[in-house]
């Protein structure tokens, strides 16, 4: 009876965890099929309406420096409190905002919260769990997580369609309170041995310089970074090419953006684990960015004989996806593995420098002309060479733990 109670509790635990990995993510995907309608709405541009989402992640990538350190010395529980409360007054302003300037200072509120879930739940999944246990959590969450992310345009789709754009705030605003609930009332304090002279300046500052210095930490965190500023062009640029340019609508371009994701994601997870185990992570990470150079060139060759037939956007993406289950587990766990005794602080420099790799590239495309499928080729292109030549001046300096 006491091991079905704490199977009960770990599991109740772990769905605690899963929809809180899920949150930031939800608050970038649920309101892209109405980026288009936002504009229109505020009588903006689309290229300004497109920066809700780069100033989001500059919030989600700075704060996460901040909640890491926090919950060495403070525990898990009161900094994600505190973050969930600043990103539902974020979702409030987003809802009822009434011009671009309050909806983007909605979102970059909404980041700084969003970013204590991001940096938070891997922590308290390690404090939580341990050796097969852990595994297998993670592999759940991993499976868990790429079938019902890809679903989250879907209905944010049907939410414009049938409200409007402001129906995606208003889902948010609830699932943020949901969260701020099931923190209080079931998810136990994970991280026992916190003291406050863990946020004293010189241990703090100790571990961040031995993570700094670490070739190994900082060579798959940049490798993160660059895995997702090419998952945010993608971002960037699938409304213009697929309710612009294809002709969807917002709930077409919600089931576009499930059947390209699903089912390569969920496939990718279930073959990476084989694959490391028979060939190793550096054959891994080399076929996985051989996938991102081909589907650059797919975006590029396809539009060329079909322009902006669905299929010839949706084929090319479905590989990108499908390339992205073999790089973030791998990237994570290789940088990970000899930082266990640090994992909040490793936690949150790694999300840090991830989330700015995906900020920056995001600023950055947001002034590109997305009308054809050609710069996001190019981009993809220019991302898989450049992994790859740094992968490869790596390994030189024994970086690869395999």
């Amino acid at each position: 009876m006491i091991e079905a109670k704490s199977g009960l509790r770990a599991n109740g635990s772990f769905i605690i965890i899963l929809l809180l990995s899920i949150l930031p993510q939800a608050a970038t995907d649920l309101y892209l099929p109405s980026v288009a309608a936002m504009a229109q709405s505020f009588k903006v541009t689309l290229d300004l309406a497109q920066w809700t989402i780069a100033i989001f992640m500059v919030g989600m990538a700075i704060s996460q420096l901040i909640y890491g350190p926090l919950s060495e010395g403070l525990g898990r529980k009161k900094p994600l409190l505190a973050g969930l409360i600043l990103s539902f007054i974020g979702c409030a302003i987003c809802l009822f905002a009434h011009s671009i300037e309050m909806l983007l200072m909605g979102r970059l509120l909404q980041g700084f919260g969003a970013g204590a879930c991001s940096c938070l739940f891997r922590a308290i999944l390690r404090d939580l769990f341990k050796g097969d246990t852990l595994v297998k959590y993670v592999s759940y969450l991993i499976m868990v997580y790429s079938a019902v992310a890809p679903a989250v345009p879907v209905l944010g789709g049907y939410l414009e369609y049938f409200f409007t754009w402001r129906a995606s705030f208003m889902f948010l605003l609830g699932y943020t309170g949901l969260m701020v609930f099931l923190i209080l009332a079931v998810l136990p304090e994970s991280h026992r041995d916190a003291h406050h002279s863990k946020l004293k300046p010189t241990y703090l500052l100790g571990c961040f310089i031995q993570l700094l210095r670490s070739p190994l930490f900082m060579c798959y965190a940049l490798f993160a970074s660059i895995a997702a500023g090419s998952t945010f062009a993608w971002i960037t640029s699938a409304p213009m090419l697929l309710i612009k340019g294809a002709g969807l609508t917002s709930i077409d371009f919600g089931w576009a953006m499930l059947v390209t994701s699903i089912i390569p994601t969920v496939c990718a997870g279930w073959m990476n684990p084989r694959l490391v185990k028979r060939f190793g992570v550096q054959w891994v990470l080399y076929f996985a960015w051989s996938l991102l150079f081909v589907s650059g060139g797919m975006f590029l060759l396809f539009y060329y004989f079909w322009h902006f037939l669905p299929a010839a956007i949706i084929l090319p993406a479905a590989v990108f996806f499908f390339w992205s289950m073999f790089v973030y587990p791998n990237t994570y766990t290789m940088a990970f593995t000899p930082f266990g005794h640090i994992a909040g602080i490793a936690a949150t420099l790694y999300a840090a420098i991830q989330m700015s790799g995906a900020a920056l590239f995001s600023a950055i495309f947001s002034h590109f002309p997305w009308r054809t499928p050609i710069p996001l080729g190019f981009v993809l292109m220019g991302v898989a060479l450049l992994s790859l030549m740094i992968y490869k001046l790596g390994l030189k300096r024994n970086l690869s733990i395999d």
